[in-house]
């Protein structure tokens, strides 16, 4: 059975949302709280079709609550609250890398718009993690497991997301199903530098060689920039590579934020 979890402190606005997501999903379970604490809680123990929090709780604002959520929830969350340009201003923050939360409902509630979000994302399950569209090119660094060495692979990306990015790869020969990367993110993904291969004398390809013969120990270079990341492959076809981010330490993932953030608000 399908279930929705409510937190809203507000008797009315429970009353309200309940109504509506009762009257749009036929038979669906509806379980309220009225603190971020309670609806971690339940959120963990039940594990609910969809959540839907107030902005205005009494031991929790709605992105904070929306973002601690994410770190073991999948499914879809609504944010409620009433309009307001601290609001606004958080949800562009917080709450932009997200299909679900960031499309916020100002109260009070608007039933045709809650039953269009409802629809959204539990009748056409549309993905709640927002996908940024971008066109630069890259150098990946990929080896496939049990292989002794890495291939440096000329790519272009075509979309990212907080959980992983989608490329276009010419040359898929060394792009296997178990195949793991490393990219590294440019400085801005708005203006991302273009890969621009040098004429070189023949003195210059004598000391590139002495060079790279020096590093062979530490594996292929992979351009440096604002920061690096390893993914595992999730699937491929002719011409397309998705990829999910894995291994992401605290900085790499604050740094990300900040890269698709501008890129959002920017």
């Amino acid at each position: 059975m399908a279930t929705a979890l409510i937190a809203d402190c507000s008797k009315s606005g429970v009353v309200m949302t309940s109504e509506i997501v009762k009257d749009k999903l036929t038979g669906i379970r509806v379980i309220t709280t009225g603190t971020g604490a309670g609806c971690l809680e339940i959120a963990k123990k039940e594990k609910p079709s969809i959540i839907l929090v107030d902005f205005d709780l009494p031991d929790a604002d709605g992105p904070s609550l929306v973002r601690t959520l994410r770190s073991f929830y999948h499914g879809p969350i609504l944010m409620t609250a009433f309009p307001d340009d601290n609001v606004k201003a958080l949800a562009a923050q917080e709450l932009c890398f997200f299909d679900d939360a960031n499309e916020w409902l100002t109260k009070p509630i608007n039933a045709i718009k809650l039953e269009a979000q409802l629809d959204k994302f539990l009748v056409q399950h549309h993905r709640v993690m927002r996908r940024f569209s971008v066109d630069f090119p890259a150098v990946i660094s990929a080896k496939t497991i049990g292989a002794r060495k890495s291939q440096e692979v000329a790519v272009a990306c075509v979309n990212i997301s907080l959980s992983g990015l989608l490329l276009k790869i010419e040359d898929m020969a060394n792009i296997k199903k178990n195949t793991q990367i490393t990219i590294s993110l440019p400085d801005s993904l708005k203006e991302a530098p273009k890969i621009v291969k040098k004429k070189t004398s023949k003195a210059a390809k004598k000391t590139a060689t002495a060079k790279k013969e020096n590093k062979k120990s530490s594996g292929p270079s992979v351009h440096k920039g604002a920061v690096t990341l390893e993914a595992k492959i999730a699937w491929k076809n002719d011409e397309l590579a998705g990829f999910t981010f894995k291994n992401v330490t605290a900085t790499q993932a604050e740094k990300l934020e900040n890269l698709l953030r501008n890129l959002a608000n920017g």
